[in-house]
């Protein structure tokens, strides 16, 4: 039975960052699944409601509603990947046989600079710490045969932009699933 992996969160596509993908790793496939401004409405009316139970001040509703924006992908390790795909109809699923490659690197601004350099510490795809020296900003590039619901009659190519992703963890999951394929 397929099972998940694990969630590399916070993925955007577009100049702007104009949709925002969760890539979720099964023992199959990857699932590009959307987060959209509805889903994550709900998460913080829940999370204010629960704290407004509790009791809870200012600081904590403050507090809690940052938390739930942070781990809002965690609710992907507890699902099926059916129960993925059928949360939103945009979700893409990526069976591993149709993927040519996945690359994921870090990644300057294009604006003429290196970017912000320095040491960044976040939380890995595997829900421990991580220790990033580098850039800010890091590059997911999937690129796979069949077609792409959000750029019809284009290649199949999809880059996404992250702020907080563990590269070389996330190359070594990706390795350990996709072979020759991860880069």
């Amino acid at each position: 039975m397929e099972k998940v992996v694990t969630v590399f969160p916070g993925g955007s596509t577009g100049v702007f960052g104009t949709k925002s993908y969760d890539v979720v790793l099964t023992d199959e496939r990857l699932i590009l699944a959307v987060t959209n401004k509805d889903q994550m409405k709900e998460a913080f009316d829940k999370s204010r409601e629960e704290s407004k139970e509790k009791g809870a001040g200012f600081f904590k509703k403050v507090a809690s509603t940052i938390k739930t924006g942070a781990t809002m992908h965690q609710r992907f390790m507890d699902m099926t990947p059916a129960d993925i795909m059928s949360e939103n109809t945009e979700n893409v699923t990526i069976p591993f046989s149709s993927i040519k490659s996945v690359r994921v690197n870090n990644a300057s601004s294009g604006r003429g600079y290196r970017g912000a350099r320095g040491i960044r510490v976040g939380m890995s795809a595997r829900g421990g710490p991580s220790v990033s020296y580098g850039s800010y900003r890091q590059l997911m590039t999937i690129k796979w045969t069949g077609k792409d619901p959000g750029r019809p009659g284009k290649a199949t190519k999809t880059k996404l932009t992250f702020s907080n992703l563990d590269v070389r963890e996330t190359r070594r999951l990706l390795k350990e699933h996709l072979g020759s394929a991860a880069r």
